[in-house]
């Protein structure tokens, strides 16, 4: 399971792999050629340093990242602040299933939370998801 996340973090650019004989070792360290790296590598040493950060929690919000639709909900909610169910789906023009799908993988990574029959951005204190909505809602 391990070897699995490094590789997808090595492939998002946020580590580095060295192959030495059978053994691969992985560093973190931004891609240069991926301008958001550097910021995503610094968000994600300190949240992975910090003692209440583990391995599975770190991918549970990088994984939130990882779908267009799930970061053009990021996006909408952070430009209106606030949607019910069929605004966002009016301006994201995503079918009601994968809403449903997308809105509910996003509550359970605390990204989002349903208030008052509203949706809105929930990232609070968490540096990860901070600096990922900053990126996403960048592009």
């Amino acid at each position: 399971m391990a070897s699995q996340y490094l590789r997808i973090l090595n492939a998002r650019g946020v580590l580095r792999a060295t192959r030495r004989s059978r053994w691969v070792h992985y560093r973190l360290a931004a891609d240069p050629s991926l301008p958001e790296a550097s910021v995503l590598v610094a968000a994600l040493g300190e949240s992975l340093a910090a003692d209440t950060r583990d391995l599975d929690s770190a991918m549970a919000t990088l994984t939130a990242f990882t779908h267009p639709r799930r970061l053009l909900l990021l996006a909408l909610l952070w430009q209106y602040g606030h949607l019910d169910y069929s605004e966002l789906m009016g301006r994201s023009g995503i079918p009601h299933q994968a809403l449903t799908r997308h809105l509910d993988k996003l509550q359970r990574r605390g990204l989002v939370d349903l208030h008052g029959g509203r949706y809105r951005l929930t990232c609070g204190p968490d540096v990860l998801a901070r600096a990922l909505l900053s990126i996403a809602v960048r592009e």
